[in-house]
């Protein structure tokens, strides 16, 4: 079988003619168009993906990740300065521009600020001042106060001794310091003597040697005791006795000063036991302010009573009990 040969000149003709042209034109001219829009979407999408690059929120990153962040997104971190902070980390972002939230084009600056960490200041020398002043000084000077431990000393009271850390030494921002303040003079202190049976006179020596008051809270005139003997006195003995505090005796006699308006005076108080088969331990004791002095303290046999005789002052409370329990409450 031979193969026949194309007809190049029909063709030729076939090409000439004016359907074939219009054919043709209108299928270059939809070619063309469907080109042009891929073309247009294609540009739309590469500039729309440059310019829908949102800022993320950088505050509080570490500087190094916040720039590897921008450079994986097309855009350029620059350092602003930096700045120092009490409360952000060294080397970390406090603050970008353009800021969390605004959008920019690949290529962009954005610049950083880097926190340096707290500064450091010296501990202002505050001793002497009062914790008022001091405290204001430590704030005005970006510290802040703590403890503040209070011990007796000559200083006036409320002032300060030292401070911890000491004066000048540098901390950072926000430290807190320990204030050591003076709440005045300490007061002495005495084991209160044993001063009943002996004279007035021996009584007033003593306490002038200890620089302790005398004081007469009640005068007596007993027939069938020695004149001029301290027959009672408050506080107990063997007690505490702080400066500032009386040495009250109850005296027989006219010596000494002459006793206030209003003095001691003697009770006389009765406690029954109830009836039964148990003993009862009874206690009673003078309240005069900080002071306890016990006038009785012993068992007691069921059905059977004791009878009390104590000088009081006024306002003195007296209070027996009875296994530990009030059974009776007088005020003076």
């Amino acid at each position: 079988m031979k193969l026949r040969r194309p007809d190049f000149r029909a063709i030729a003709r076939t090409v000439r003619t004016r359907a074939f042209l219009v054919e043709a034109g209108v299928l270059l001219a939809i070619f063309g168009a469907v080109t042009l829009v891929a073309f247009v979407m294609t540009m739309r999408l590469l500039t729309r993906a440059e310019e829908e690059v949102v800022i993320d929120d950088l505050a509080g990153r570490d500087a190094g990740d916040a720039a590897v962040w921008l450079a994986a997104r097309g855009l350029r971190a620059e350092i602003d300065h930096f700045e120092s902070n009490d409360t952000a980390a060294p080397l970390s972002v406090t603050f970008h521009s353009p800021g969390a939230g605004e959008e920019v084009r690949p290529g962009h600056v954005v610049r950083l600020v880097i926190s340096r960490g707290a500064r450091n200041v010296p501990v202002p020398d505050v001793r002497k001042a009062y914790v008022s002043q001091a405290t204001l000084i430590l704030s005005r000077n970006g510290l802040a106060v703590s403890d503040v431990v209070e011990i007796a000393d000559p200083a006036p009271a409320n002032t300060v001794l030292a401070t911890s850390p000491g004066p000048n030494a540098s901390v950072l921002g926000g430290t807190p310091v320990r204030l050591l303040v003076s709440k005045g003079p300490a007061k002495r202190v005495w084991i209160t003597p044993e001063v009943t049976w002996s004279s007035w006179d021996t009584v007033s020596e003593l306490a002038e040697a200890m620089g302790v008051v005398l004081e007469i809270g009640q005068r007596m005139h007993a027939e069938d005791e020695p004149e001029n003997v301290v027959l009672e006195q408050f506080p107990a003995p063997g007690t505490r006795l702080t400066e500032g505090e009386p040495l009250r005796v109850t005296v027989n006699g006219d010596v000494g000063a002459a006793p206030a308006e209003g003095g001691a005076k003697l009770v006389d108080l009765v406690v029954q036991a109830p009836k039964g088969f148990v003993m009862h331990r009874v206690t009673v004791r003078v309240i005069r302010g900080a002071w306890t002095r016990t006038l009785y303290e012993d068992l007691l046999s069921p059905g059977d009573h004791v009878r009390v005789v104590g000088a009081v002052l006024p306002g003195d409370r007296v209070i027996a009990t009875m296994d530990g329990v009030d059974v009776l409450v007088r005020r003076f």
